[in-house]
């Protein structure tokens, strides 16, 4: 549930870059997304705070996310004026970076020597 306060966030960096004008409106807006979110979450009888933390930093980082794409998607000086432009230079990056994160994070021993990457077969079927 927490996790839709992602367009909240995806609103607060266009403030930032930018990409849209500060209005009255607009931040009435993130206060209703943000109040709802708050009222889903504030009587959940099994709170983790961990958890809840790494959903808002997920939250947050997706706005950002978006953000820079759409700045990527903007500026015709870049390059990255099509979508599938900035798929075929972004996914490159994001693959090495998420491949690099999964080492540190899991191992690739845990990972590639697991009953689910055994065999080649089973590596593909997987």
């Amino acid at each position: 549930m927490c996790k839709s306060s992602t367009l909240a966030f995806v609103l607060v960096f266009a403030f930032i870059f930018k990409l849209e004008k500060l209005r009255l409106s607009l931040i009435g807006i993130i206060l209703v997304i943000s109040l709802g979110v708050l009222l889903m979450v504030m009587d959940e009888t099994d709170f983790v705070f961990a958890g809840f933390a790494e959903v808002m930093t997920a939250s947050v980082l997706g706005g950002l996310r978006w953000s820079l794409t759409q700045i990527l998607l903007e500026r015709e000086s870049l390059g990255m004026n099509n979508p599938i432009a900035s798929i075929f230079f972004l996914t490159p990056l994001m693959a090495a970076i998420l491949l690099v994160t999964s080492a540190v994070v899991e191992g690739y021993h845990n990972i590639f020597w697991n009953s689910f990457f055994l065999t080649t077969a089973e590596g593909l079927h997987t």
